[in-house]
C-alpha cells in the first residue's frame, strides 16, 4: 500500500488523496467505465466524445443518463465527456503547426464539467449527509486521438483485412506540435475555472508515446502554481501493447520513470490495454517507484476488456463490432478488478466494454473485502 495512505500525519494538498486516506481497508477509489460503450445514441457524429455536442439537448440527455448510471453503480470517481475535442470541432482551418484554441477547449470543457456535476446534484439529492461527494476526473486525450484523423488510440484495434493497426512512434509529429497541444488543454485560466467547479483529478488518457510523455511532464510542470493552488491531482494513463512497451514500442518503464521524478504528477495509470497484462504492468510501476523511492504516488488502472474492435469484419464471432478472444472466454472484469487493487492499485475503473453493471459488481466484491 502506498505510504502516503498509512501515515495520517501527511495530510496531502489534494482532495483525491485525503479521500483515499478516508477509504476502509482495502483503500481503493472506483472509478466509472467506458462513456461510448453505454450511449444509445444512433446516427450522431462519431466525435459523441466531446462536449461540443452536449450543445444538443438529446445527447446531453444521453450523456448525463449514462453519468447517473456510473453513480448509481457506486462510483467513487465520475470521469467528464470530454476526451475528444478536435480542431475540426470548432469550424478552425485544419492546423498544421500549432492548436492554439485556448478558450474553445476551455468552454468545452467546463461543459463536460457541467454535465457531470448535474448528474451528481441529482444524484446526491436526498442521500444522507455522511455520504460522500463523488470526485470529477476531468478528461483530456491524448495527443494523436485528437490531432490526427486517421490514426486511432486504443491498444488492441483490428483493420478490416485482419491486420493490427500500431503507430510509429513519435506520431512521426514533432515535439513543438504536441506540447502546443497541451498548452492549450492545460490552459491555467481553464485549470481555474476546472476547480472552482469541482474538478478534482486531471486525467491525461490513452498515452502511448515516450515523448508525449516526457512533454506532458514538462507542460504540467509550467502549470506547477495553478495545480497547487487549486489543488488538483493529476494523473498520466498509458496505454500499452504488451506487459512491457507502450503503443509506439517505448518501454513501459521508461515513461514511470518520467512521470516518477514529475512532481507534480500524482498518479500513474495505465487505460485501453488489454487486461491480461495488468498485472505485470502494475508490477512495473511499483519497480520504477520504489527504485525512484517516490511509491507515494498512486497507481490508476482503467483498461479494457480485452475484446477487440473489428468495425465492419465479418465474422460469426464479432458482437457490436467488438471480438472476444477465446481466452477471455468465461473472465470476469470484477474478479480481476480485486486482484488488480491488492497488487498495488489505488484507482481502479475501466476503459471500452466496461459498463455501470461491471462497476457494480466490483463494488459489491469491495464491499464483501471490507
Amino acid at each position: 500500500m502506498n505510504s502516503v495512505l498509512t501515515d495520517c500525519s501527511k495530510e496531502p494538498n489534494n482532495v483525491l488523496l485525503k479521500r483515499l486516506m478516508l477509504q476502509k481497508s482495502p483503500a481503493c477509489l472506483v472509478l466509472d467505465g467506458a462513456m461510448g460503450t453505454s450511449v444509445t445514441l444512433q446516427n450522431e457524429d462519431e466525435r459523441w466524445s466531446s462536449a461540443r455536442l452536449m450543445k444538443n439537448p438529446r445527447v446531453r440527455k444521453e450523456i448525463k443518463r449514462v453519468h447517473k448510471s456510473f453513480l448509481d453503480s457506486g462510483v467513487d470517481i465520475l470521469t467528464t465527456n470530454t476526451f475528444k475535442m478536435r480542431v475540426e470541432d470548432f469550424n478552425a482551418e485544419k492546423v498544421t503547426n500549432e492548436f492554439n484554441l485556448t478558450n474553445s477547449f476551455e468552454k468545452e470543457y467546463l461543459e463536460g464539467v457541467a454535465v457531470a456535476n448535474e448528474a451528481i446534484d441529482e444524484y446526491m439529492a436526498g442521500k444522507d449527509a455522511a455520504v460522500q461527494r463523488p470526485l470529477i476526473a476531468l478528461s483530456v486525450s491524448n495527443f494523436v486521438s485528437v490531432a490526427c484523423l486517421d490514426r486511432y488510440s486504443t491498444a488492441n484495434r483490428l483493420l478490416r483485412d485482419g491486420t493490427s493497426d500500431r503507430r510509429l512512434p513519435g506520431y512521426g509529429f514533432e515535439d513543438h506540435l504536441i506540447k502546443s497541444y497541451h498548452r492549450a488543454r492545460l490552459d491555467n485560466k481553464m485549470l481555474v475555472e476546472a476547480a472552482k467547479s469541482g474538478v478534482a483529478v486531471i486525467a491525461i488518457e490513452t498515452v502511448g508515446d515516450l515523448l508525449e510523455v516526457q512533454i506532458i511532464c514538462e507542460v504540467l510542470a509550467e502549470k506547477a502554481d495553478t495545480l497547487r493552488e487549486g489543488k488538483l491531482s493529476t494523473w498520466i494513463a498509458l496505454t500499452c501493447r504488451d506487459e512491457t512497451f507502450l503503443d509506439t514500442g517505448d518501454t513501459v518503464a521508461e515513461a514511470v520513470a518520467l512521470m516518477a521524478q514529475s512532481e507534480f504528477i500524482t498518479g500513474i495509470g495505465i487505460n485501453c490495454t488489454e487486461p491480461e497484462y495488468i498485472l505485470p504492468l502494475i508490477g512495473t510501476i511499483r519497480k520504477v517507484l520504489a527504485e525512484k523511492c517516490v511509491e507515494e504516488k498512486i497507481i490508476v488502472i482503467y483498461p479494457n476488456s480485452g475484446e477487440i474492435y473489428c468495425g465492419e469484419i465479418d465474422d460469426e464471432d464479432v458482437v457490436d463490432s467488438w471480438k472476444k478472444p477465446k481466452e477471455l472466454q468465461g473472465w470476469h472484469f470484477e474478479e480481476a478488478a480485486v486482484e488488480w487493487m491488492k497488487a498495488g492499485a489505488s484507482v481502479v475503473g475501466g476503459c471500452c466494454r466496461i459498463t455501470d453493471v461491471d462497476i457494480a459488481n466490483f463494488k459489491k466484491k469491495l464491499a464483501d473485502l471490507n
